[in-house]
């Protein structure tokens, strides 16, 4: 089993109950024997140049449409806009079930293939 696991890099990276949080859960997924892709550990574009950045763009795309499932870790008062939209766009073109933990905006409380997980602010 191929996982996606959507993340909001944008917003709360230095977040460490956060990132020790998430990698927990990276963890539990290989123990259980799955292939974890993870875009916010795959690449660091504060170092690369724009063209890697397109590069990465189309390898997040390309493991996103080999993924059997979707994860995601939507922490309350962390805002993020790609993180809906890859699920969005990950369950009703591709196909892919979705797990939200955390707080799931009202499309993804909609989305019959999106299960979610409420989770407490862990950051509190």
């Amino acid at each position: 089993m191929i996982v996606y696991f959507a993340e909001p890099i944008d917003q709360d990276q230095a977040n460490f109950v956060e990132t020790e949080f998430r990698a927990a859960l990276q963890n539990h997924l290989l123990r259980a024997g799955a292939s974890v892709y993870r875009p916010a550990t795959a690449w660091n574009l504060a170092e690369i140049g724009r063209h890697t950045s397109t590069v990465a763009e189309k390898v997040n795309r390309t493991a996103l449409a080999e993924a059997d499932l979707i994860v995601a870790r939507l922490p309350e008062g962390t805002a993020s806009v790609g993180v809906p939209m890859e699920i969005e766009y990950a369950t009703r073109v591709l196909g892919i079930p979705a797990i939200v933990v955390g707080v799931g905006e009202i499309t993804l409380q909609a989305n019959s293939m999106v299960w979610l997980v409420p989770g407490r602010n862990i950051a509190n």
